[in-house]
């Protein structure tokens, strides 16, 4: 059997309320010439009862304090008694710009930028950038930027059917032709995106009120473009740790991670073997200019290596295939 303070428990509630979301946008749109449609517009979001896990085994009416936390739990035999409350919050705006041509001459693309924030209360466990609340039983506290608050998105995507072969302007009268230069496809996605946040945190329970352990923030904490590096991904001298048994200023989601730039690349050809039918080649390159999009750094000013990025996404992938159409 476990022993004292070595046992969790989750209690359910008898009756949570409705979770939900308010949504509301509008748009005006503008054909442009070539079959070229541009829309502007707004999209707002406000999702309300989200359900968030508060420790009723902490101290909650008990300032910061020498005092070890399990020795001021309400039921000392257990380690956390958790609860799944409704008092999350999220809001999200965002301005939307998209340029779209539908599909003539060969070509279709669709251009998307949008500018947005987002802000809530609650951390994302899917992200695994969260560092959880400061007062878990005080979520005014924690609201700020979302983990999922991506400022600057730009996507574009195109197709592009090269002009030569069968039913083309060029090589289409030449049968051997056709069959070496005809339906050919380009293809391709590229990515712009600017970095999530993430939060400056400290460790080792100083603060010692059950909750998360942040500095103090005496500066930005940013740096600039020409000074940021892997090694030194922002200005650590920004951030000093909380004296004891205090809660540290520095706040949830105050800095940027890095960006991302990716663009994925497709040649793909269609060959008739008969009227029913068809075999199609394709060849596909991810992030095919092999750029390397860094992960978070370490973000702990505790711990040996704060500030720098050590980890990174998939470098560049290539792959070939065979499709029977029928």
């Amino acid at each position: 059997m476990p022993g004292p303070a070595a046992v969790s428990i989750d209690i359910p509630e008898d009756y949570l309320p409705t979770q939900y979301s308010q949504q509301w946008f509008f748009d005006v749109q503008r054909e442009l010439p070539f079959d070229v449609l541009l829309t502007i517009g707004y999209n707002g979001n406000g999702t309300r009862q989200l359900l968030s896990s508060v420790d009723f085994n902490l101290p909650f009416d008990i300032a910061p304090g020498p005092t070890p936390v399990p020795a001021r739990r309400l039921w000392p035999f257990y380690n956390s008694v958790n609860r799944q409350l409704p008092v999350g919050t999220l809001n999200y705006n965002a301005l939307a710009l998209k340029v779209e041509k539908r599909f003539s001459k060969g070509l279709t693309f669709l251009s998307a930028y949008t500018w947005s924030k987002t802000l809530d209360n609650v951390d994302e466990t899917l992200t695994g950038a969260g560092t959880g609340a400061l007062k878990p039983w005080d979520r005014k506290g924690n609201y700020g930027r979302s983990v999922t608050d991506l400022r600057h998105n730009y996507v574009v995507s195109a197709t592009y059917e090269l002009p030569f072969g069968r039913g083309k302007q060029f090589l289409g009268s030449n049968r051997a032709l056709d069959l070496v230069f005809g339906g050919w496809q380009l293809g391709g996605i590229m990515t712009l995106q600017t970095g999530l946040p993430f939060t400056v945190n400290s460790a080792g329970g100083i603060t010692n009120a059950g909750g998360a352990d942040r500095p103090n923030r005496i500066g930005t904490g940013s740096l600039s473009a020409d000074r940021r590096t892997i090694d030194r991904w922002f200005d650590l001298a920004a951030f000093v740790t909380q004296p004891n048994f205090t809660y540290g200023n520095s706040g949830r989601n105050i800095l940027d991670g890095p960006g991302n730039k990716n663009l994925d690349l497709s040649l793909s050809k269609r060959f008739a073997i008969t009227e029913k039918f068809n075999l199609q080649f394709r060849a596909e390159a991810f992030n095919a200019t092999n750029t390397a999009n860094f992960g978070f750094p370490t973000a702990n000013i505790s711990v040996a290596g704060v500030g720098a990025i050590t980890s990174a996404d998939e470098p560049r992938r290539v792959q070939f295939g065979l499709k029977l159409v029928f």
